[in-house]
């Protein structure tokens, strides 16, 4: 039996009061708290076996140019595959796809302490790129797969609430897991097979997480599809061409990750070959980073609809330009910390109010092709600002000028984001489909009311029919 979402009546919470808190109700979702339980556990072998990646692929590597070809290689897959996978998660049981990315994930990750070892007609950091490569291209399924599970899993009202429940995980990862994995890799350094093995458990525990989803994540009117692959690829597209809220938002994020590949791709040799921190005062920057998370994501959480969401996004993008110049201009652990500790909040106040209006706005069997075409869009940005920031810091022998840049791009992209709203009214278009959406469910649930009492007047005929018949 379902409710008006199509939510099973068995995942509500006991109790249904209008002062129950928001996390209470999501986190009573039996289903929702299964698949963020998987997302806990992942995240933080992840959280792990990143810094071991990281710090592995610089060993084996010692050039900014290698580090940005090894990011490189993971979106990649991201760009190549996504129109596909996007078609694949509208039309296949979502719970699967997750199961099964768990599964590889946990295999390939076992190999990558072992490239020293493969054969030597590739050099170890060319095994390492087909691996990671390999290793991105089933991330591609699982992210998507995960992103479009949760409007099953909770009531649209709560959107807000289960996305800042995902963020937040992560930023309690990045608070207490991270600085024990930079422990962690300081002393296996180099050997990081404990690392990447921690992480293949944490994702075989997933696996037992996701089982237990008893809620249908199978797209709904996919039985009715006939469209090709080609076709429905193209759709992805056109949904996001024809909604100027669609286009906004990703054309924003487009453009930011352009300015944040050229920082991304040098992360460890900014940190490590130009202000010599190590693994361990690294972690200390993510756990700086994730305090601020934590609190934003917790705010964020308790709120149901965002009245201004966009200005939320755009004044992120400002503070992180801001963040990364500053950044680009220190020397010292102390002044890299106190400006990296609101890289949380930027990350919060991105990712939160962006994902909970995609779910809102998005029919639920077309999220996987929206997501899968922004994925598209914003790798190939990515890799564009990576390739200029590696291939930039080695020629000039520096991360700082590509880190200026970076922050100055995105700082930019923020403030004409934030006059691009104001001029296009894009807060009234968010409220007017809102309303629109709210007057059909009322709609919706009158009719539902009326079929009811019709159906309790005919069996009230019947009976009485049958009582003068006798």
């Amino acid at each position: 039996m379902t409710d008006q979402d199509g939510l099973l009546l068995e995942n509500e919470p006991v109790q249904t009061q209008e002062t129950e808190s928001a996390y209470r109700r999501v986190l009573g979702r039996n289903d929702f708290t299964r698949l963020w339980g998987g997302q806990l556990v992942s995240n933080a072998g992840t959280s792990i076996s990143y810094l071991a990646l990281l710090f592995f692929a610089f060993d084996i590597s010692g050039t900014a140019t290698a580090m940005a070809v090894l990011a490189m290689v993971e979106v990649f897959p991201l760009i190549a595959f996504s129109g596909l996978i996007g078609v694949y998660v509208d039309r296949w049981d979502r719970k699967k796809i997750m199961i099964g990315a768990d599964f590889f994930r946990a295999a390939l990750i076992l190999l990558f302490p072992f490239v020293t070892f493969f054969p030597g007609y590739l050099p170890p950091i060319v095994w390492l790129y087909i691996l990671a490569f390999i290793y991105s291209t089933v991330n591609a399924f699982f992210y998507p797969a995960r992103s479009a599970a949760i409007p099953s899993l909770v009531e649209t009202k709560d959107l807000v609430t289960a996305n800042s429940l995902s963020t937040m995980t992560f930023q309690i990862i990045s608070l207490v897991v991270t600085p024990l994995g930079g422990v962690l890799v300081a002393l296996l350094r180099p050997d990081y097979f404990l690392a990447f093995f921690i992480d293949a458990m944490t994702f075989i525990l997933s696996v037992v997480f996701l089982w237990g989803i008893r809620t249908s994540l199978v797209p709904e009117k996919v039985e009715d599809r006939e469209a090709s692959f080609v076709d429905e690829i193209i759709e992805g597209g056109r949904i996001i061409r024809t909604s100027g809220l669609m286009s906004f938002i990703i054309g924003m994020f487009t453009v930011l990750s352009l300015g944040s590949g050229m920082v991304n791709a040098l992360v460890i040799p900014f940190f490590e070959g130009e202000l010599g921190f190590g693994s361990i005062q690294f972690s200390l920057l993510i756990s700086g980073g994730a305090i601020s998370g934590l609190l934003s994501a917790i705010y964020l959480g308790n709120r149901s609809q965002l009245s201004k969401p966009l200005f939320l996004i755009t004044a992120a993008m400002i503070w992180a330009g801001v963040v990364i110049l500053g950044m680009s201009l220190i020397s010292d652990f102390i002044s890299a910390l106190l400006l990296f500790s609101s890289i949380g909040l930027v990350n919060v106040l991105l990712g939160v109010p962006a994902n909970a209006l995609i779910q809102e706005l998005i029919d639920r069997d077309k999220l996987g092709r929206v997501y899968s075409f922004e994925n598209i869009m914003i790798n190939i940005a990515l890799v564009m600002g990576m390739g200029v920031g590696g291939v930039w810091a080695d020629a000039v022998g520096s991360s700082r000028p590509p880190f200026f840049l970076g922050g100055l791009v995105i700082a930019l992209v923020g403030i004409v984001g934030a006059l691009l709203v104001v001029r296009l009214r894009l807060h009234s278009q968010i409220d007017e489909i809102r309303f629109k959406r709210e007057a059909q469910m009322i709609a919706a649930t009158q009719l539902q009311k009326e079929a009811v009492l019709e159906d309790l007047q005919e069996i009230a005929d019947t009976t009485d029919a049958d009582a003068s018949d006798s």
